[in-house]
């Protein structure tokens, strides 16, 4: 921690005091031929970006109109990652040709679970491929909500949980958002999907 020296205590001479000497040394070491004061707005973004990155890199929030380029890449980028995948919706009718062509190749490495109120024909080639397939509401009950979790060779888990909504009344167009999430970012409610999933196993 910088001491203040000076029996005026400014507003500069307060943000070293919070940065302490760190924040200054790193930006020093960045941008050596910038003036001190400079450096200390500069030091001031560099820690807030990074605090931003801290806070938000396991957990965010994604929209997506239904049916768009945008919404087919983030599936198949997510789908196609890394890990044992296990997705909880209602039905695959809603795969694109990409989104299916990662799952088919989860399906052939035994990394896909599958649990569906509706296998349908997607599920059932993806069956055929490897996947392991569980049927869910079987008494009418279909879930509101959809998920997925992505489970690394770490032990390590991330997840995104799936809802739309209207964009407004008057319009009636409709969105989807997405919850992006990890276990050690949220590991009860993680935790709490996974039991949902064990359930489904059971019936």
């Amino acid at each position: 921690m910088v001491i203040i020296k000076h029996n005026r205590a400014t507003l500069v001479e307060l943000l070293i005091a919070i940065l302490g000497i760190p924040g200054l040394t790193v930006t020093d070491r960045l941008l050596p031929n910038l003036e001190w004061k400079y450096k200390l707005v500069a030091s001031i973004v560099l820690f807030g970006v990074f605090g931003l990155f801290v806070i938000g890199r396991d957990k965010r929030i994604l929209t997506f109109k239904p049916d768009s380029k945008q919404l087919e890449d983030f599936f198949a980028k997510w789908y196609a990652a890394d890990g044992h995948l296990s997705i909880y919706c209602n039905d695959l009718n809603w795969v694109s040709r990409d989104v299916n062509k990662a799952l088919t190749l989860k399906a052939t490495d035994k990394q896909l679970s599958l649990y569906l109120s509706e296998i349908g024909e997607k599920g059932e080639h993806l069956r055929k491929h490897g996947a392991k397939v569980f049927q869910i509401g079987l008494h009418g009950a279909t879930p509101s909500h959809k998920f997925s979790i992505l489970r690394m060779e770490d032990g390590s888990e991330r997840m995104i949980c799936r809802s739309k909504f209207m964009e407004s009344e008057d319009t009636g167009k409709e969105l989807i958002e997405f919850i992006s999430t990890s276990k050690s970012r949220d590991p009860h409610l993680v935790a709490l999907a996974k039991d949902v999933l064990s359930s489904c196993e059971k019936i």
